[in-house]
This record gives structure tokens, sequence and C-alpha cells, in this order.
């Protein structure tokens, strides 16, 4: 190569590189960041300039795996920003997001509007509070629905609120994305949903139901949400201003700081809304919070619950069946998410509880289809499930929880009534 060809090279790899490091400057995974973040944007917006806040290192945030009984599918961090238009939709809500400060790598954006309806991922409405992802073929990594619904909660969470008695308070729960009026949605809830719509599409038949999952989705997002973000406080402030190490996301759940302490650090995705941080953190020091919050603590399941990881049930039977060619009985899905330590003995479990209650619903399926039915490869029965788990305690069946619609028992009931 002569001499003139390098340095014409050489001049368009710096215009090259100067471009970039406008655009974006920081670590080397400030490109991986700007990609997803200008994959989130509606497509009208995509070629604008994102302004960074400066090149801070990461802050080593991490995020809580639910410890429910059973399986769970998560919901991550966003963020939004408030303007004129209160929650008025993501083309709004996208140009004022591109202004935020992206140096912590637990700040996750929800995916891109296709630019086609028709484009929008199908799912499918499973049970109370599941969906079946028809994007997912069961290899890999793959976003949960859950979890983009977290994402868009977070963006479109209001901040402050007003309740009934005409009182500001810190929206910390679904029920109170209703008390945030939206001219275009209606409230904050008409918001998210609307944000979530245009990134998913469901069969028309399946519609109401749909509505029905994504409500219960709604309230535990939202709920896991701040339950996760004390302790994602209370971790920053042990390691940033105590500094203490921290192994794990519970490592402190038992502390709880004062207000003022609280402040000392920030929560990411309510950098933008500091009368809604603050708010927070006067009720996270209050003594009925605290109260609360241990007794809850108290009570909760200890040990290994299960063994399904981030997958959740319907993920998990998916990868099963790519794996084998075979479509795995709701038994088997069960045995491998609640599978022991020693390969060995696949018989033995991850906890008594969960051979326990596997046991008394075999029984009940015995009772009541007979000796000769081969209960580990039939159907779920929703019936026998909930005679033998004693009903729906504290809102969860004693198995298979996320995919069994609770109208199947109900009707079942009225008819037999």
């Amino acid at each position: 190569m002569n001499r003139r060809i390098k340095e014409v090279a050489n001049r368009v790899v710096t215009k090259a590189s100067k471009a970039s490091k406008s655009l974006f400057q920081g670590s080397s995974s400030s490109s991986t960041r700007r990609e997803a973040l200008m994959r989130c944007l509606h497509p009208e917006l995509q070629d604008t300039p994102i302004e960074d806040e400066g090149g801070q290192e990461d802050e080593g945030g991490e995020e809580e795996e639910s410890g429910q009984e059973e399986e769970d599918e998560g919901g991550e961090e966003e963020e939004e920003e408030d303007d004129e238009d209160s929650l008025g939709g993501d083309s709004a809500r996208s140009s004022e997001f591109m202004r935020l400060r992206l140096r912590k790598s637990h700040v996750v954006c929800p995916p891109s509007i296709p630019t086609r309806p028709d484009d929008r991922v199908l799912i499918i409405p499973t049970g109370d509070d599941s969906w079946q992802d028809t994007g997912f073929d069961g290899r890999g990594h793959h976003r949960q629905v859950n979890a983009v619904l977290g994402n868009l909660c977070r963006l479109h969470n209001p901040g402050v609120v007003t309740n009934k008695h005409g009182e500001p308070i810190a929206c910390t729960a679904w029920k109170d994305f209703a008390l945030a009026p939206d001219a275009r949605f209606g409230n904050a809830q008409g918001a998210v949903k609307d944000a979530f719509w245009k990134r998913y599409r469901v069969d028309p038949a399946d519609k109401e139901h749909a509505d029905r999952v994504l409500d219960v989705c709604a309230k535990k997002v939202c709920r896991d949400a701040f339950s996760n973000a004390r302790l994602q406080v209370t971790n920053q402030f042990m390691k940033t201003v105590k500094g203490l190490p921290v192994f794990h996301f519970r490592q402190y759940s038992d502390i709880y700081l004062t207000a003022e302490e609280y402040q000392q650090v920030q929560l990411p995705w309510l950098e933008d809304r500091p009368d809604a941080y603050r708010a927070l953190c006067v009720l996270w020091a209050s003594e009925a919070f605290q109260e609360k919050s241990k007794k809850k603590r108290h009570c909760a399941t200890k040990g290994v619950n299960h063994t399904f990881g981030g997958d959740g049930y319907i993920r998990t039977a998916k990868r099963m069946e790519v794996a084998t060619g075979v479509e795995p009985s709701p038994i088997d899905v069960y045995l491998r998410g609640h599978r022991g330590p020693d390969p060995a003995h696949p018989e033995v479990l991850c906890s008594q509880q969960a051979s326990d209650r596997l046991e008394l619903y075999g029984q009940e399926m015995i009772r009541r289809h007979g000796e000769n039915f081969d209960w580990r490869k039939g159907p779920i029965d929703p019936e026998a499930l909930h005679a033998s788990g004693g009903g729906k305690a504290h809102g969860r069946y004693s198995m298979f929880t996320r995919v069994v619609d609770s109208r199947d028992i109900q009707t079942r009931r009225g008819s037999s009534s």
C-alpha cells in the first residue's frame, strides 16, 4: 500500500473515531449501552444524537432474583422523565429518556417499537400471570416479557402522586399509577399498557385474558421493583459510604437506614425525580414500613424453593422440548425445576416441601382418576391441584402456580354445584 492511500485511510479512521466519541464516551461497554438505548427509541428518533453526562465508571449495581416459592419472571429497571405531557406516550418519553445518565450498569432499556404492528412479538397469556413468548425458541438468552413490563413501569412511573386524602405520596405500587392523570391515556397505568401493546400482540380471542394477566403481572413487577430498590440503595450505601463489601444482593436486607442516609446515594431510575426519591427515603425510614418489612421477611420461606432459575416453568418446558425433541409433561417440568443437588438420585428434590407437594398431588390424582391413570404424564388437573394443596393459600397454588388459570377451577366448581 502506497503512502498516499495510507494517509487517506488514517484520516477516515480518525474521523470515524471522533464521531463515535462525540456520540458516546466512556468505558468499553459504552458502545453496547448506546446501541441498546438507540434500539429502545421510536424509529423516528433512532438517529438522534445522545448527550452523555460524563465518562464515569459503573458503580456495579446488582439485580435481585425473585425468591418466590414457584417460578417467577422478573422485571428489570427503566427510567422516565416528567414533562408537560405527563406520561404522554413513547415518542415523548424517548426524547427525554435520551438525556438520562447511563453510567449505571443496571439501567436497562425496553426493546424498540416495531415499525409495523404485525412485527410485534406474539405472546399467549397463560394461567393467572404468565406469558408464552413465541419469539423464544428454547435456546440461549431471551428477554422475558415481564422484564420488559418492568422496564416500562419504571420508565412511566409518575414519581409522586396524590392519594384519596389529598396527600402527596411516592408511587410505589401498580394501583398508585392510576392516581396519576394522563391526558392521552387516562392515567399512568394506561401509558404503561399502551407502551406494552406497542411491542407485543395477542390473538384477539385472548385479549380479555391477556388484559387480566397484564394487570396481575404489572402489580407483581412494581412490587418487586420497590422491594429491590431499597436493597439496591442499602447495598450502595454500605459499599460507597461505609466501605463494606457486597457479596450478594440480600446481604444487608435486615439493615434499615435513616432517611438522610438513604439520600446519600441514588436510585438510578429515580435520579430525574428527586421529590419521589426523597418521599421514598422517608417511607423506608418510617417505623410502620420497617415493622411491616421485618414481618414479611420473617414469614418468607427459607431454603431452596425451586431450581428453575430465571426461566420459570414455561421457558424451562420449552428448553426441555428443544433438547429432547419431545414435549415434556407438567410433572417432568416440575421435577426439572425442583431437582436436588445429586444427579445420581433424581428422585430427591431440592426440598422436602417440594417432595411432599408432589406426593399429595399424585395421591389426589389417583383418587380422582384411578390407579391405572399415569398422572405423571397426563395434563394438569386444576381441581386435583386445588384439593391437594389446600386451595390457593396466600394467592399461590402449591404447584404450577403460574400456569394454572383460576377461572378453570371456578368454572368447574360452578358447573358441579
